[in-house]
């Protein structure tokens, strides 16, 4: 019996992020491992944000300061979304979000008050030392969630963090839009 809906934070809360940036701003084409690396240094907090803005600069060939100021630029609440989730917590669900994540971006684009509204547990996976697709750290916002994982649904985008979940033993939704999530989601949570 699902208990708790987690929330990845880009391309699921919050639209329009890095892939965005590098499909508007790069001048280069982009090395996706390159990124996916990068990605997963800053996000389990082994890089400073100032050295993710530099390297990111470089693997979009562009200046240090159009990323500083253009890399979150694009980046649009997803109010449905969030409409759903206050839906959710009326209905008595549990509500984590679970993003990886380095420090210096998340308090560019929402309030910690704002996300203490919404969501029981959050984790950010610079905070852990741990980062999707991990299952160490799908277990650790189960646990902050006081819901056994398998009690749980994740809700991220990427293919790889989907199967992560899986793997960890929540149920996961691949989001692609709203209605689709939407339409997944009910058929977990309502049907016999």
């Amino acid at each position: 019996m699902i208990k708790a809906v987690v929330f990845d934070f880009f391309e699921v809360l919050y639209l329009n992020g890095i892939n965005y940036f590098f499909d508007t701003y790069a001048t280069v084409p982009l090395d996706r491992d390159e990124l996916i690396r990068q990605s997963d240094a800053y996000d389990r907090g082994r890089v400073s944000y100032d050295q993710r803005l530099h390297d990111f600069a470089v693997l979009a060939g562009v200046s240090y300061e159009t990323v500083r100021d253009k890399m979150l630029s694009g980046i649009t609440r997803n109010d449905r979304l969030f409409a759903r989730i206050q839906k959710l917590r009326s209905e008595g669900y549990a509500l984590g979000l679970l993003s990886n994540i380095g420090p210096g971006t998340i308090e560019q684009i929402v309030s910690e008050a704002e996300l203490e509204q919404y969501f029981d547990a959050k984790i950010f996976s610079y905070q852990v030392g741990l980062a999707k697709p991990d299952a160490e750290i799908f277990e650790l916002v189960a646990q902050r969630l006081a819901t056994p994982v398998e009690d749980c649904v994740f809700v991220d985008d990427n293919p790889r963090n989907y199967e992560g979940a899986l793997r960890a033993g929540m149920r996961a939704i691949q989001y692609q839009d709203f209605a689709q999530f939407e339409s997944e989601l009910d058929a977990m949570l309502y049907s016999s």
